[in-house]
């Protein structure tokens, strides 16, 4: 009889660039999906440290150096969430890859869950790049 698979480790993270923008519709999409936990933090992506964004890569690579054959993904609300510009998400992307962390973007023209290696990795370098 197949082992059944674990259900995948979902790390979300939110971000919004102001304190007048709001993070719970952001919060409530990563919850419905399963994400625990998840980070979330009111900064600008102009900033290069993002505290919130730290220590959620962080809490991914513990979980999937721990238990390596667990799936383990960060999930976001939307690409713009993780960065500015192409050379910052192909950064982020080359460091999920690394670490063979999935990316999961809830909303938007890459919606969808990526797999840190083979067509997903070079699927969303193409379109970060594109969106450059």
């Amino acid at each position: 009889m197949p082992v059944p698979l674990a259900r995948p480790t979902r790390v979300g993270y939110a971000r919004c660039s102001t304190a007048q923008q709001e993070l719970d519709s952001q919060l409530d999409a990563l919850a419905a999906v399963g994400c625990d936990p998840v980070f979330s933090e009111k900064i600008s992506s102009r900033v290069k440290v993002r505290p919130e964004f730290i220590r959620a890569m962080e809490f991914a690579r513990t979980i999937k150096k721990a238990v390596p054959h667990q799936q383990v993904i960060l999930t976001v609300h939307e690409m713009k969430r993780l960065g500015r510009g192409a050379a910052e998400l192909l950064a982020i992307a080359e460091e999920l890859r690394h670490h063979d962390i999935g990316l999961e973007l809830l909303t938007g023209p890459l919606q969808g869950v990526y797999d840190p290696g083979g067509h997903g990795a070079a699927l969303f370098a193409f379109f970060a790049g594109m969106a450059e």
